[in-house]
């Protein structure tokens, strides 16, 4: 551990301390101090502002004077094909010659020892090595030629043991330890006659821990004195130097260290252009390479119709097949200029980075959890000490506190949510991930078996990693990018409770009251609840409360109780009422509101029940009385609107019909209202008065749980517009016999609370009761999609604002109504006119999807409010999008599953029940003193999913093969993504809240020929 690091705790490590208590002088910055680099930072890369960009090893950024430099070039000057004789392509000849210079002089380097060959980046570079070299292969009176490579070296190095093994010619992969025990053994005396080739490759960094590996090597190897095998290999031995990754950050002196070949990419050097590298041929070696094909501009002379060819003379002519890429050589001019004149040179670049990875590796090593445990392990082979041995890259993975790994995935996507590049994986070196995360190749063949490729998101595979995070600096990176990530790891791993910034819930989101008031409405789900137990209560509860906020009220009286609420508010209001009585029992509420309005009341009472609600209300409101009463009970509800209004009653009688509740309700609306009003009798004519039902679960008769059922208040934005067809008919009946006891104790039946479809991917839900169900999921959910000016979707992680924009559908008009705060409203139509254009493709998830541009008028739109250039598109509707899962067992394998513009499934469920659980485990590690820090409508539309249901245990879910609803069927994959099994449109089909979901477990499906009504015995009701 570098020295002074030694700090345990969550504290951030102060960087002057660490400064002084370094062995050695650390530099940050290029001579103007940390006020001239932060200045630096916002004059050439603002595009930065609010973003930690750590990935540097990757690609590295362009400064924006470069880009208007390059700019103001092509602007001025004409450069023709260099392949011809006038004036503009002489221009480009010369340009292009002195690029050659300039590479060679950044390298030091002299024309007289090196030629520069532009290739298509470092692996097009290794790739001519590996077909140019004068390999010698296997023969009778020949061992033949060697290829070695080091197993720390890029994909693109290893994959040119195919060229050898072609060839005929033996590779042999080299660990970094039985090179450096060949420093310490030597090499065995040789024929100096023979002149057998061989070539050993190494790169001077590593990619994937920043380890450097000896420049020596290469005079050692070529000189005779190191041999990177153990047994004798008689021979001349040639070095190709990888220095893709150690250019980016650091000098290379090539007069010092003259390797025959030397592999570039200028992208990691100056960040533009991009796709453009070189290959570096010391000069001689450049008369023994063979070359296997000529192109364009590389011929002295040759015949169409007789095989006779004439090489240019000059190795760079010979091996740039084609027209190069003249204008990004150009541009590789101004990449010099700038960098030289920003940092003072790579001297200056290769200390400031260093001590940038030396604080931040000091910092992360200091980081203990409260056992003493590491919180994150890092793979290096040295501690740091010297830019010498490591560069500006240090890759980790980060650890709970009981030592397990934390898949890199996870990392990844909790560091984008602060904003912070990462880059997860392996990086494209499987050899030195193998290394030091001790993954042996045949848990490498199991992770391919269990679906593991390179570049996935697979992070563990029977709880061990397939990868790490790397994080890497460059000569723009500051402390405060390092800072912000040591804050992002403390915060999100010794104290979440306090640091860590969870993104709110924004308006118009599902679940959440939209920024402006609309004369809309929504239909929340009438959930029936069980009978909590009976709490004991000494006196009668006389409880009068004036709040205009959120009230909920709990009275579990066992004497004669009155509940008085008055809530005269202007602004959202939520009015929580629950009295489990057993004596008689009045709940009056007056909520004279003028914003978004819920009020809430739950009387499982067993005495005689009366609830007055009165909501005189200008603005969307829900009424939601629930009465599982076992005596005579008497709802009186009078809502005075001028908005659209849902009223939902539920009083599941126990009692006999000749005690049956009286239910009174009263809305004189001026718009459209719809009044709920359900009494389904759940026990036999002949139960006594009494009555009597099940005792609860103890989570079902907490507050907390009646909130958590039925907190949901009106989605913002959200209308529902129901062509004239039929209705939903309330809850589901399920034949007896196929009904069984729900698991976990009583919860109730499964039913549908909410349904909610996105019709324009990434942005605000639009909440229905009923809707069609078409061929890929919900009739119109994510059909649309908003993409930049380049055609790439985007969410919102590129762009927050997203979630401002509500869509709303309107089935009967066939058009689409998009609001959003400060914007007109406007109409986009539901299917394909003359004025949409079609885009050949777009992707989105990897696939490729046909669509249609639905025109100017809404893009303009759009840009404006999103302040930036993009379009709406469509999935065209004669295009079908396949699912990549597996086919259902109610379909065959020749019809999978068609998607709209969704990642994964047709529909995405979530269990109220679950969510709950993931509440309260969020709750219980708040040690703020908030009662609620995570709402449950925030929770649940964080989730973005189309089914909300309730009645099942947490996690249930988890565990159901099928689910029915009505006549539809679907598969249940990790118990949230949702795929019809059969579809049958004979007849329209919907989903409706209220609906009941019929379950099938997993352990019941004994085979996939049962027939549907024998199965459904299998239901978990």
């Amino acid at each position: 551990m570098a020295d002074g690091a030694a700090q345990s705790g969550a504290e951030l490590l102060a960087f002057e301390r660490f400064r002084e208590a370094s062995a050695q002088p650390l530099a940050y910055g290029y001579g103007h101090g940390p006020r001239g680099l932060r200045e630096l930072r916002a004059r050439e890369f603002g595009r930065l502002a609010g973003t930690v960009y750590l990935d540097h090893a990757g690609a590295t950024l362009f400064p924006e004077s470069q880009l208007r430099s390059f700019t103001r070039d092509l602007l001025e000057n004409v450069y023709g094909n260099p392949h011809s004789q006038n004036i503009s392509s002489k221009l480009t000849q010369d340009t292009v010659e002195q690029v050659r210079y300039r590479v060679l002089a950044h390298f030091h380097a002299s024309p007289e020892d090196y030629s520069v060959i532009f290739t298509a980046g470092s692996t097009a570079a290794l790739k001519l090595v590996a077909e140019a070299f004068p390999w010698v292969p296997r023969g009778p009176g020949s061992s033949g030629s060697l290829f070695c490579y080091l197993t720390d070296s890029h994909t693109s190095v290893v994959g040119m043991r195919l060229v050898a093994t072609a060839r005929n010619v033996t590779s042999i992969p080299v660990r970094p330890e039985d090179m450096w025990s060949a420093e310490k053994r030597g090499a065995a005396a040789s024929d100096p006659d023979c002149q057998l080739p061989h070539l050993f490759c190494y790169p001077a960094q590593s990619n994937f821990s920043g380890t450097r590996y000896p420049l020596s090597w290469i005079g050692e190897v070529t000189a005779g004195r190191m041999c990177p095998v153990s047994a004798p290999a008689p021979g001349r031995w040639f070095v190709l130097l990888d220095a893709a990754s150690y250019a980016s950050t650091s000098p290379l002196d090539l007069s010092a260290h003259q390797a025959d070949f030397v592999s570039l990419s200028f992208y990691k050097i100056f960040g533009f252009p991009t796709g453009l590298g070189a290959l570096l041929v010391h000069n001689r070696m450049a008369p023994l390479l063979r070359k296997t094909y000529f192109g364009g501009g590389t011929a002295a002379a040759y015949l169409a119709g007789e095989d006779f060819y004439i090489p240019r003379p000059s190795v760079a002519e010979r091996f740039e097949d084609g027209t190069i890429p003249f204008l990004d050589v150009i541009a590789l001019k101004h990449g010099f200029d700038a960098l030289e004149r920003l940092t003072g040179g790579m001297e200056n670049v290769q200390q400031h980075t260093f001590t940038l990875a030396r604080y931040t590796y000091a910092a992360l090593c200091s980081l203990r959890y409260p056992n003493g445990a590491p919180v994150v392990r890092i793979y290096s082979d040295s501690e740091f000490h010297s830019p010498e041995v490591q560069g500006p890259v240090i890759n980790f993975n980060v650890l709970d506190a009981s030592g397990n790994v934390v898949g890199y995935s996870q990392v990844e996507k909790m560091a984008s949510l602060f904003n912070i590049q990462v880059r997860t994986g392996c990086f494209c070196n499987t050899g030195a991930c193998q290394r030091h995360l001790g993954i042996s190749d045949e848990m490498v063949k199991k992770h391919l078996q269990a679906g593991h490729v390179c570049g996935d998101d697979v992070d563990l595979v029977d709880g061990q990693p397939t990868g790490s995070v790397r994080i890497s600096f460059g000569y723009m990176s500051t402390l405060e990018d390092a800072q912000a990530f040591l804050k992002f790891i403390i915060a999100t791993r010794l104290r979440p409770q306090r640091s860590q910034p969870v993104p709110q819930a924004v308006p118009g989101e599902a679940g959440t009251a939209p920024a402006e008031s609309e004369a809309q409405s929504t239909m929340p789900a009438t959930v029936p609840t069980t009978v909590p137990a009976t709490v004991p209560t000494t006196m009668p509860a006389t409880l009068s409360t004036t709040v205009p906020a959120t009230v909920p009220t709990t009275v579990p009286a066992t004497g004669p109780t009155t509940v008085l609420t008055t809530v005269p508010a202007t602004g959202p209001t939520t009015v929580l009422t629950t009295v489990p009585a057993t004596g008689p029992t009045t709940v009056l509420t007056t909520v004279p509101a003028t914003g978004p309005t819920t009020v809430l009341t739950t009387v499982p009472a067993t005495g005689p029940t009366t609830v007055l609600t009165t909501v005189p209300a200008t603005g969307p409101t829900t009424v939601l009385t629930t009465v599982p009463a076992t005596m005579p009970t008497t709802v009186p509800t009078t809502v005075p609107t001028t908005v659209p209004t849902t009223v939902p009653i539920t009083v599941p009688a126990t009692v006999p019909t000749t005690m049956p509740a009286t239910l009174s309700t009263t809305v004189p609306a001026t718009v459209h209202t719809t009044v709920h009003t359900t009494v389904p009798t759940t026990v036999p004519a002949t139960v006594p008065a009494t009555g009597h039902r099940p005792s609860p679960s103890p989570r079902e008769d907490t507050p907390t749980a009646s909130r958590a059922g039925n907190d949901w208040p009106p989605a913002g934005g959200a209308v529902c517009l129901c062509p004239p067809l039929p209705e939903a008919t309330g809850p589901l009946q399920v034949p007896p016999e196929k009904a069984a006891a729900a698991p976990g104790g009583g919860l109730g039946p499964h039913v549908i609370t909410n349904l909610f479809l996105y019709p324009i991917k990434s942005c605000a839900a639009f909440e229905v009761t009923q809707w069609p169900v078409g061929h890929q999921g919900l009739l119109y959910d994510r059909s649309w999609m908003v993409v930049n000016h380049n055609g790439i979707c985007l969410s919102q992680k590129q762009e927050p604002r997203l979630c401002l924009v509500q869509p709303c559908i309107d089935l009967q008009q066939r058009i689409m109504v998009i609001r959003a705060k400060g914007m007109e409203p406007i109409e986009v139509p539901l299917e394909e006119n003359g004025e949409w254009v079609q885009i050949c493709q777009s992707k989105v998830c990897a696939d490729r999807v046909n669509t249609h541009d639905c025109g100017e008028k809404i893009s303009s739109w759009l840009s404006r409010f999103l302040g930036r250039p993009c379009h709406l598109i469509k999935q065209s509707s004669d295009f079908q999008r396949n699912s990549k899962k597996s086919h259902g067992k109610g379909q065959s394998a020749g019809t999978p599953a068609t998607l709209s513009l969704v990642n994964e499934a047709q529909y995405l469920l979530i269990n109220r029940s679950s969510v709950l659980e993931l509440q309260q485990q969020l709750n219980a590690s708040d040690e703020s003193g908030r009662e609620e820090l995570f709402p449950m409508r925030e929770l649940i539309s964080r989730f973005r999913a189309n089914i909300i249901t309730s009645g099942a245990s947490a996690f249930e879910e988890e565990k159901w093969e099928e689910i029915s609803i009505g006549s539809l069927h679907f598969q249940v994959n990790f118990g949230v993504y949702l795929m019809h099994m059969s579809l049958d449109f004979s007849s329209p089909c919907f989903l409706s809240v209220g609906s009941q979901v019929l379950p099938v477990l997993k352990e019941n499906i004994e085979s996939h020929d049962l027939p549907a009504s024998e199965k459904h015995q299998n239901v978990v009701s």
